[in-house]
Parts: structure tokens; sequence; C-alpha cells
């Protein structure tokens, strides 16, 4: 069985690998509007903090530390009725 890499050709292989090596870094501020954009809502609403320096990126996309706005507590009585008031 062939795999899609075995019948690319050697030409589409290296403008290929181009791509997907040493993508230079999207700053910011571009990265915020897409996220924002994309979600609806302002960066701060949704994360408390974003790395400003990519832990890495490539042709499709780039990642950055986040911390959600909201962290959750755990539930100290999960046993509990959550609605208690009918």
């Amino acid at each position: 069985m062939l795999s899609v890499i075995e019948i690319v050709p050697e030409a589409y292989k290296r403008e290929l690998a181009v791509l997907q090596q040493g993508v230079p870094p999207k700053p910011l501020h571009e990265v915020t509007a897409m996220i924002e954009a994309g979600l609806g809502k302002k960066v701060h609403e949704v994360f408390a903090w974003l790395d400003a320096t990519p832990i890495g990126s490539a042709s499709i996309g780039q990642v950055h530390s986040p911390k959600p706005a909201l962290c959750p507590q755990p539930n100290p009585n999960p046993d509990a009725d959550p609605n208690p008031n009918p």
C-alpha cells in the first residue's frame, strides 16, 4: 500500500517542506485579532494571560501558552444537589 508522500513528486515535496519549516511567527496583535474574531470575545475575557512569545509556529498556525480567565474550582461536595431550591 502506498502512502500519499510516496506518490507526491519530489518538486512538490520540497515546496511543502518549506511551508512546514522556518515560518516566522505572526505578531501578537494579529494573533489576538484572530482569536477575538473566532471567539466573538475580547482576549482578556477568555484568557487572564497569553504569552506573547509563541511556543512554535508553522504554516497552518502557531501556539501560545494561555491561562484561562476563569479557572473553575473543584466542587468540594460533588454529591450535593446542584439545585437545592426547587
